[in-house]
């Protein structure tokens, strides 16, 4: 499981935001037997958010992509989206079909981005920390 986020209320601030990753796995967990299911992600709690965009998905990914956690919990409530990722398992064709699934237009997924989502980003850029606050050209 990459990701596993939850918020207890619908107005709360928080979300996983992976821009321009690259998700890769161990060669030991490849060469496992039997060999692991891997997803992107399962909600934790309800109004779990994320958001996966122009990142390089390994092919070890499962075809459906996400992971329910408990039966149905969450999935009504969740809101998760993938966004001109590459690499092969970035294929979204077989991805499961939850009403909380998005497709973004290019200007939601700009919404995304660091520089939107921190909404004032001088802290990150004073840190040192390699940062671009827009969609990225990859």
């Amino acid at each position: 499981m990459i990701t596993a986020q939850g918020r207890v209320d619908r107005r709360s601030v928080g979300a996983i935001v992976i821009q321009n990753g690259d998700i890769a796995a161990e060669p030991a967990l490849l060469q496992a037997s039997p060999p692991h299911k891997l997803y992107l992600g399962r909600p934790w709690k309800q109004f779990s958010t994320t958001i996966i965009m122009q990142s390089n998905i390994g092919g070890f990914i499962a075809p459906e992509g996400w992971s329910p956690w408990a039966g149905t919990f969450a999935l009504d409530t969740l809101y998760y989206a993938e966004y001109k990722n590459r690499g092969p398992g970035s294929d979204v064709k077989n991805r499961v079909q939850w009403k909380g699934m998005q497709t973004l237009s290019p200007q939601m997924a700009e919404s995304w981005t660091g520089g939107k989502i921190y909404g004032g980003d001088e802290w990150i850029r004073s840190s040192g920390v390699p940062y671009i606050p827009t969609m990225m050209q990859v």
